[in-house]
């Protein structure tokens, strides 16, 4: 099975939640991709970034046709949104389950501590902030 590591991070200065994801099969990341969005409408900070992230790496599962993916957020709302769990509220959480709606026989959910060492987490960590940074869209190949 495929995984991903999504997160998401905030600067207040120019108010843009970034958002990075990793793809990892056996034990290598094969594809990663980071980059930006304002937050200047949803003022959800990086709660913005983390959902941005989960919705990108979804994105890049439906154009790779892969039929179950392993999603690893660390921030909780990520999960329960997408399972009905908890209500969206927020625009930008009701976006975030809408849009996850037909995607959702096609993922599993698991959390990880942020910043507990594991390298994918970091990773994805590195990629989010290196979103903010003001780079529209920065993607890797490996």
């Amino acid at each position: 099975m495929i995984s991903i590591y999504t997160d998401g991070s905030y600067q207040t200065k120019t108010k843009r939640s970034g958002w990075g994801f990793c793809v990892v099969k056996d034990n290598e990341i094969v594809f990663e991709k980071c980059g930006w969005v304002s937050d200047k409408f949803t003022g959800s900070r990086n709660v913005t970034g983390e959902i941005q992230a989960a919705i990108e790496a979804v994105k890049w599962v439906v154009e790779n046709k892969i039929r179950k993916v392993k999603i690893y957020y660390d921030y909780i709302g990520i999960a329960h949104w997408a399972l009905g769990e908890w209500r969206a509220k927020k625009p930008v959480a009701q976006r975030y389950v809408e849009f996850i709606k037909p995607y959702i026989n096609r993922l599993e959910f698991q959390h990880i501590k942020g910043h507990s060492g594991n390298k994918y987490n970091e990773r994805a960590d590195y990629l989010a902030e290196k979103g903010k940074s003001g780079d529209k869209s920065i993607i890797y190949n490996r």
